[in-house]
C-alpha cells in the first residue's frame, strides 16, 4: 500500500506571463493570511461576503 504524496504549491513561481506571476503571488499571500484571519464570520465579512 502506498500513500499518495501531499499536493503542495511549489516555492518557486512558474509561468512567463506577468499576470500569471501576479496571481501566484496574490494566492500565496492569501494562503498565509486566511488561517490567521479569525473566525469564519470575521473572514467572510472581511472578504465582503453578505448573507
Amino acid at each position: 500500500m502506498s500513500l499518495a504524496s501531499p499536493r503542495a504549491i511549489p516555492a518557486q513561481l512558474r509561468g512567463e506571463a506577468p499576470i500569471a506571476l501576479a496571481i501566484q503571488k496574490a494566492a500565496g499571500m492569501f494562503g498565509r493570511w486566511l488561517p490567521t484571519a479569525g473566525s469564519t464570520s470575521t473572514t467572510l465579512t472581511l472578504l465582503g461576503v453578505r448573507p
